[in-house]
């Protein structure tokens, strides 16, 4: 990183009140344990030594979101649409007031295109972002839990469209 380390961008980050909440993911060729520690006493969520994956930082990043969701105590994470409603915190589901039982792929599957409204997602990128990387499945997988999923949701069925050739998307 040109001009400073991400060890004084760490600490800057930190020591300024806006930004103190930001979780930090370091990915760096420092791999001594001293290196580590000092990241993580710099208030770093995570240290990830090279060489890496694409895969692992993925999956680095998401717990590393979950944990920093989990800290806001207090704070009910609604993403909504209209009547559609998405308890991340209670990883629940209300279409218009009434509850409806996801399982955890479709509401994951769900999340991913409510909060990323109007992207098309590929088959590909969808089974990367929700499926676990150690489970094998076709890109058909998907298709049958968004069939399953659009049943469920009722009347914001029609909004998770699919884009021939392409995937699926959350399109107002």
């Amino acid at each position: 990183m040109p001009g400073m380390s991400g060890f004084e961008l760490a600490r800057q980050l930190k020591d300024d009140e806006a930004t103190a909440s930001i979780p930090i993911i370091f990915l760096t060729a420092k791999d001594t344990e001293e290196d580590m520690l000092h990241g993580f006493g710099l208030g770093a969520d995570d240290y990830v030594k090279k060489p890496f994956s694409v895969r692992e930082v993925m999956a680095r990043v998401k717990a590393v979101l979950c944990r920093s969701e989990s800290v806001e105590a207090g704070k009910p994470k609604i993403l909504q649409y209209e009547g559609l409603a998405i308890d991340l915190s209670h990883k629940s589901v209300k279409v218009d007031g009434e509850a409806v039982a996801l399982t955890k792929t479709e509401f994951e599957l769900l999340v991913l295109l409510l909060s990323h409204r109007g992207k098309v997602f590929s088959r590909q990128q969808i089974l990367d972002s929700v499926w676990p990387q150690d489970v094998i499945v076709t890109d058909r997988t998907v298709d049958v839990n968004v069939t399953r999923m659009r049943k469920k949701i009722g009347r914001y069925a029609s909004l998770i469209v699919s884009r021939q050739g392409f995937g699926y998307v959350f399109e107002l």
